[in-house]
This record gives structure tokens, sequence and C-alpha cells, in this order.
């Protein structure tokens, strides 16, 4: 679903799972012309913390014994979503942020960032 609303300009990597723009071109365009997006740190802070919120991922037991492929976007946004609220912060990333840290301890997010320090999550 979340390709589908690129039109094409975004692909997945098979064996990877990486998203990459399809031609450097559009990677050109996009870094000529930094103001098409208003606050784009935050609105992708803001995106990672509310999908990070939702009931569906708070649910995850942190003690599950794999992390299973298909939380790909629960391992970018927990490794990720401070970086981008670092470079551009709203009341809405506060928000969010404080909702998510409230429990922190037994929210998947903290296994996964633990996870990658120890180096077992590239």
């Amino acid at each position: 679903m979340i390709l589908a609303c690129t039109l094409g300009l975004v692909t997945v990597e098979k064996f990877s799972s990486t998203p990459r723009l399809i031609h450097y071109t559009l990677q050109e365009f996009l870094s000529h012309n930094p103001n098409l997006f208003l606050n784009p740190h935050s609105m992708i802070a803001e995106v990672c913390l509310t999908y990070l919120n939702f009931l569906r991922v708070k649910v995850i037991s942190p003690t599950r014994p794999s992390v299973s492929g298909s939380l790909a976007f629960a391992e970018y946004s927990s490794l990720h979503w401070g970086t981008h609220a670092r470079r551009e912060t709203t009341e809405g990333v506060t928000t969010l942020a404080l909702k998510l840290l409230d429990g922190y301890d037994q929210h998947i997010s903290s296994k996964l960032v633990y996870l990658h320090e120890m180096g077992f999550l590239d």
C-alpha cells in the first residue's frame, strides 16, 4: 500500500527490503528543491512515532524470541525517529514521543534498539 502511494517513484530491493528512489534524477530533483516539503524531518518523526504508538504495535511483546521481517518499519521507526526529531521538532512530535516513552521498557521498540546496539540488527 505504501509503495502504491509513491506512484512508482520508490522501489524496494528484493533481498534487503531497502526502499530506494527509482532513479538518481529524482534524488537530484529532490535535493535541488528542498522547499517541496515543509518540515520533512518532523513529519517523518511524527509518522514513525504514530506507528510506534499504534495499539497493534504496542502489544507486541518485547520478550518475543525473534524479530520477524514484518517489523521492518517498526525497526526503522524505533532506530530513527529520534534522528529526525533532533533535526526538527513540533509540538506533535513531542506529544507522540512522550506517549511512546511512557512504558517504553515494555515496548517492542526498546528491544529493537537494544538488538541494534548489540549488533544483532543491521
